[in-house]
């Protein structure tokens, strides 16, 4: 992929460490074929949290299924979730989902720091973590491990 706006997906992740980062443009759907992708590299054991961010002010497009997949993998490891958004609503649903039994919190991306802190996201790794989302959310290359 060469960067330019035709060619990035709507849903981008890299690894940092125990931790996946995926970043979702707000207002775009996401076709089913990436979206298994993406939670082929969420479902796995050896990961100690995850953070969710939304690229721009709105909600992601997922659809029903997709958060409910979400959802599944997500409650079958049991590792801390961290929604990154300035979309008032988004962190309003995400923290109603905490109630649910989820370990996730909803922040906006000016509070990056707290949640790396909620992810328990180790010192050593704290600049890599903050420059991968940042890049993710930029939509610069590379949109995949």
């Amino acid at each position: 992929m060469n960067g330019s706006e035709s060619t990035v997906p709507p849903t981008r992740w890299r690894r940092v460490g125990d931790f996946h980062l995926m970043c979702t443009d707000a207002g775009v759907p996401v076709p089913n074929e990436l979206w298994d992708e993406v939670l082929a590299a969420l479902d796995d054991p050896t990961l100690k949290g995850c953070i969710s961010m939304v690229g721009d002010d709105g909600a992601p497009k997922l659809d029903k299924q997709q958060w409910t997949r979400s959802n599944t993998v997500i409650r079958k490891h049991g590792f801390k979730t961290l929604v990154m958004t300035d979309h008032r609503s988004t962190l309003a649903m995400v923290t109603a989902s905490s109630w649910l039994g989820l370990e996730v919190q909803a922040r906006p991306w000016a509070e990056l720091e707290q949640g790396m802190a909620f992810l328990e996201v180790p010192i050593e790794l704290r600049e890599a973590f903050r420059e991968a989302a940042n890049q993710l959310r930029d939509r610069v290359p590379p949109y995949r491990p």
